[in-house]
């Protein structure tokens, strides 16, 4: 650590002093989205569904991320993200079999690019994944989009499957209900 770390709430603040660091080098920034950018009254829907020619009643899943590339064994890698992507696309991937034996129509869009060069590998490993796995029809890698709050107005469900989040996506996926 070359100054200081960020935490972006008291909480987090307060795990950095239990593990030793100097409060001098813990200064706590709040995180916090726009709240007009991310206010359903004032944001159109980009129709989703008539973009990817679903049905109008297809339940739209949606996750908003980057494609990190698995994170080498080290000291500084938390274990449990050992050889791991932290977003945890595979999460939600090996979850839809169940999802679309409740909902059939479902659709599960992964909406993102990849993080750099070794995230983009891991995107397309993920796009081959589900090719092969039959499950290309139900789950949509749409790619990166600049309108995320018009995209989280046409979703029926946002799923924030990270490991070790800060709040990335949750409080605008909450704001846009």
């Amino acid at each position: 650590m070359e100054s200081a770390l960020i935490p972006s709430c008291n909480y987090t603040q307060q795990l950095y002093l239990e593990a030793g660091v100097r409060s001098d080098r813990l200064h706590v920034i709040y995180y916090g989205p726009d709240a007009d950018k991310f206010d359903p009254a004032r944001t159109q829907p980009v129709g989703l569904r008539q973009q990817y020619h679903l049905s109008d009643n297809a339940p739209l899943i949606g996750m908003v991320s980057y494609f990190y590339p698995p994170l080498p064994a080290g000291q500084w890698t938390p274990p449990i993200l050992h050889n791991r992507a932290n977003k945890r696309h595979e999460d939600l991937i090996a979850a839809a079999p169940l999802i679309l034996k409740e909902y059939p129509e479902a659709r599960i869009l992964f909406i993102g690019s990849g993080w750099g060069e070794a995230g983009e590998q891991h995107r397309q490993r993920l796009i081959a994944q589900v090719t092969e796995s039959g499950l290309a029809e139900h789950l949509l890698f749409i790619g990166f989009r600049a309108d995320v709050n018009n995209l989280l107005v046409d979703l029926d469900v946002a799923v924030q499957a990270s490991v070790s989040e800060n709040l990335g996506g949750t409080i605008e996926s909450l704001l846009m209900e």
